[in-house]
């Protein structure tokens, strides 16, 4: 019975990973179809949003015990988006103090131009989706504060590594990000505070790079 169901946790963990590749190849076929057949941004957002969508209800058919939008607070949404500035100005400092004059992640001009909708409201939804949801399940420890402070952390190193592309700055700068949205998601116990924090970082973003 024991061996069972360690095999049957662990084919449904590694069935969250799966899930998650495979939604991730997705979404980037759909960016290189728009960019190639000139599709309107509108259409390529509005498809993230609803495979986002979808992925959620696929979560709760999988884990109906559990809740995944959880709660929004505006006071949390203000206090963790504080953090994510902050992070954010302290990174950039350091950077400068070495010599180090570029940005890090920025959002740009042409970016706004080619799909200001899903850079700004859809991609964040199904990173969110992707990382604190189906990646989060499938390496969630346990329930007790260690547990959580690993799946926090291990969260946050993979949502790092697929998005920096240049340097170990960046690296940091991400992964901490990652971090305060894993704790946005503990505490509101889901995913609508990380997602709307993470909109709103794009959008913070985008009008500092403009």
């Amino acid at each position: 019975m024991e061996r069972t169901g360690l095999a049957m946790n662990v084919t449904k963990r590694g069935g969250y990973v799966l899930l998650a590749l495979a939604a991730m190849a997705v979404a980037y076929a759909m960016v290189w179809a728009q960019l190639g057949l000139g599709l309107p941004g509108v259409i390529a957002a509005g498809a993230l949003a609803l495979a986002s969508v979808g992925l959620i209800q696929v979560c709760h058919i999988l884990r109906p015990d559990q809740r995944m939008w959880g709660q929004l607070q505006i006071r949390h949404l203000l206090v963790f988006m504080l953090a994510i500035v902050a992070v954010q100005f302290v990174c950039l400092q350091v950077r400068m103090a070495f010599g180090d004059h570029d940005a890090g992640a920025q959002i740009t001009r042409e970016m706004l131009k080619v799909n200001a909708l899903g850079v700004l409201v859809a991609a964040p939804l199904f990173e969110e989706v992707i990382f604190r949801g189906l990646i989060w399940r499938a390496v969630e420890f346990g329930k007790g504060r260690l547990a959580t402070v690993l799946t926090i952390i291990v969260t946050a190193a993979a949502f790092a590594l697929v998005h920096s592309q240049s340097s170990l700055a960046q690296l940091a700068l991400l992964g901490s990000v990652g971090i305060i949205l894993g704790v946005a998601r503990v505490v509101s116990g889901g995913l609508a505070l990380p997602i709307a924090l993470h909109i709103a970082m794009n959008i913070y973003v985008a009008v500092v790079s403009l």
